[in-house]
């Protein structure tokens, strides 16, 4: 066994044999010697230190003794001990011992010297034991058995041996402690956010059931609080109420409940408002939507759809509710119909289609050699397509870009041209090639292919392809820009549709890794954003994201990040103005319960997190864009560590907000 273990050398006629003592152990003398083992307690998983003392009641004193320890396995496990043989016990130079496992839970224990000393009263052996982690017992006895011992002269002493107990002390399960919610009277569509606590703190992820007495208050069945933490939060919403029936909302752990009353009160009379009865949309073929304003807790359909328009309701519910709408594939005149909402009809003008850059695939990626797929619609049919431009560098510039604009003669041809480094309306060598064709033509960012490259086109759609190889010089992440001209001087504007890293050396200290999703259409989600210094994440000082049509803080969704730790940070949002200050609320913490907003963007700390380990921080944001702030958008990203080092700014994906 592992300790302070001494084996007893073998050196003079006076050493007592082991089977000495043993043959010897029934003879009986007037004054009996006695060994006793200490108690002691502790939880799972911890150490636990039993004495095992000499009681010498008499003469001759015993100058050798022997015992054996047994316990159970299941629960303890025997870690080191320390034997003397000097001190109050030893009462002698050169008294040593040897402790040997005869069997599981079983260890045999000799202490004895080199004289014929004696030892006296006092602790012989000191014992730790390591409690099993998985044990369930509140107690488990440890026993001395089978002692024996001798005198001076190799004579039998008779001795008595008592064990002792360990007492376990098991963990006490924590028990729910108070349940709150506020608002504690809800109107639809108000949501209430409740908190339940615990006495103590759970040793491992645990779920606590939730219900609610009433229909038209919605919990989970149950919510997760994670280990470590003594509280957690749920939400109580609410459908429309006809009555004032509170709910009962329960929350239950193991046999344990609390319960929490919520008044419910039930919605006014129901009311529609539009701000005018004439809608006018400005927008190419495909789905839009206005707001129709209701009284709280009021639902809302359509009763009749016009000819030329589709109209279906939105969600049924209070507040802002939204009709949207499709319409035939050709939208290029304008069209016009009615909607009748409740007892009011509303009548809807839609305006004439706008060229539009719909898409980019890939949207994102890597690399120095890709074809790529640029989708544009006319809603006056592709024939009215003049010039399509695919603009791709870190910036809306054309200088040193690679800058194509291509011209189509039909559904299935026409003329390629890429413009010069200079980016001054001039074109590159082998500028223009006709598609299709196997020629090639090249500037100081990318090299174009006739081969590989190609274009169709049917009804309002206009399909390009091109096979790009980029420059390594050109290394670094790039944002496709894309515009389209019709022949009636109409123009998209520029659109940012996606974004791609051209393959480069990697880089050293901190750098920016990317976001995912990488490109979306969406009004807000949690967002992955990643981060990398090559020192160490921990060496990170702040991280910033940008979204915006472009690389400009004013009117964006500007954040900045200050980690404190692996799990840790402050969240800082800047306001609409973009000149350094921070929206009111800055900084908050993640994680919490807290958010930010300014014009542009609400940021939920509730729904965030970071975690960082070696090299890369990862930060996830729950991100909710306004509808103000719709359209193409480009996430912009940005490391600065505590050397002052700086990855600059890095465009890694797009968003496109409705």
């Amino acid at each position: 066994m592992t300790g302070n273990k001494r084996v007893i050398p073998d050196v003079r006629s006076t050493v007592v044999l082991i089977g000495t003592i043993a043959a010897l152990a029934a003879s009986a003398m007037a004054a009996t010697p006695s060994l006793s083992l200490s108690g002691a307690s502790g939880a799972p998983g911890s150490t636990v230190t039993l004495d095992v003392s000499l009681n010498s009641v008499g003469s001759p004193q015993p100058a050798a003794i022997q015992w054996d320890l047994t316990y159970s396995t299941s629960d303890l496990s025997l870690v080191t001990g320390t034997y003397y043989g000097t001190g109050a016990a030893g009462s002698g130079a050169g008294k040593a011992a040897d402790c040997n496992s005869i069997s599981a839970g079983d260890v045999r224990c000799i202490v004895s010297g080199i004289d014929t000393t004696a030892f006296g009263s006092g602790v012989v052996a000191t014992l730790t034991f390591q409690i099993a982690a998985a044990t369930t017992d509140t107690s488990t006895p440890v026993s001395l058995v089978s002692p024996a011992a001798s005198d001076g002269n190799a004579n039998a002493l008779a001795i008595t041996a008592t064990g002792a107990t360990v007492t376990i002390t098991q963990p006490v399960a924590p028990f729910l402690s108070s349940l709150n919610c506020s608002p504690a009277s809800v109107t639809p569509p108000t949501t209430s956010t409740c908190t339940v606590s615990l006495s103590g703190a759970v040793p491992s992820t645990t779920a606590i059931g939730l219900s609610s007495s009433a229909a038209a208050a919605t919990v989970q069945s149950s919510v997760n609080i994670t280990a470590g933490l003594t509280s957690t939060t749920f939400t109580v919403s609410t459908s429309t109420v006809s009555s004032s029936t509170p709910a009962v909302i329960t929350a239950t752990l193991g046999s344990g409940s609390k319960n929490f009353t919520v008044t419910l009160t039930p919605a006014a009379t129901c009311s529609y408002t539009l701000s005018a009865n004439s809608l006018n949309f400005g927008f190419s073929a495909g789905s839009g939507s206005f707001n129709v304003l209701t009284s709280a807790g009021c639902s809302w359909t359509v009763v009749n759809n016009s000819t030329f328009i589709t109209v279906t309701a939105g969600s049924s519910g209070s507040g802002n509710g939204t009709v949207s709408y499709s319409a035939p594939m050709n939208m290029g005149a304008a069209r016009s119909g009615t909607l009748t909402i409740a007892s009011q009809t509303f009548t809807l003008n839609q305006a004439a289609g706008a060229i539009s850059p719909v898409s980019v695939s890939p949207s994102v990626g890597s690399g120095l050699t890709q074809t790529f797929t640029f989708t544009l619609d006319d809603p006056n049919g592709y024939a009215d397509l003049a010039v399509v431009n695919v603009l791709i560098n870190d910036s809306l510039d054309g200088i040193q870009g690679c800058y194509v604009a291509f011209a189509p003669t039909s559904a299935t041809s026409g003329y390629l041209y890429l413009v010069d480094d200079a980016g001054d309306g001039g074109y590159a060598s082998g500028s223009p090639i006709s598609l299709p064709s196997n020629g090639t033509m090249q500037n100081g960012q990318c090299t174009i292919s006739g081969t590989g490259s190609a274009v169709s086109a049917n009804g309002k759609t206009l399909t390009l392809r091109l096979a790009i190889t980029f420059s390594s010089s050109f290394a670094g992440n790039r944002v496709f820009y894309v515009a389209a001209r019709n022949n009636s001087t109409g123009n998209s504007g520029w659109q940012a549709l996606g974004t791609w890293n051209v393959s480069g050396p990697a880089p050293t200290g901190p750098a920016v890794g990317g976001v995912s999703p990488a490109r979306s259409a969406t009004t807000g989600q949690t967002f992955t954003f990643t981060f990398t210094d090559t020192n160490g994440y921990a060496d990170l000082a702040v991280v910033n994201v940008l979204t915006n049509n472009s690389l400009d803080g004013i009117g964006a969704c500007y954040l900045a990040f200050a980690p404190t730790g692996a799990t840790s940070g402050q969240l800082y949002l800047v306001d609409d103005a973009g000149d350094g200050g921070y929206i009111a609320g800055s900084p908050i913490s993640v994680p919490s319960n807290s958010t930010l907003q300014n014009s542009q963007c609400t940021i939920s700390a509730g729904g965030s997190s970071v975690s960082a380990s070696g090299n890369t921080l990862t930060l996830n944001l729950a991100i909710t864009f306004s509808s103000s702030f719709a359209g193409n958008q480009v996430f912009y990203l940005a490391a600065r560590n505590n050397s002052t080092g700086n990855s600059g700014w890095q465009a890694v994906g797009s968003v496109n907000v409705p």
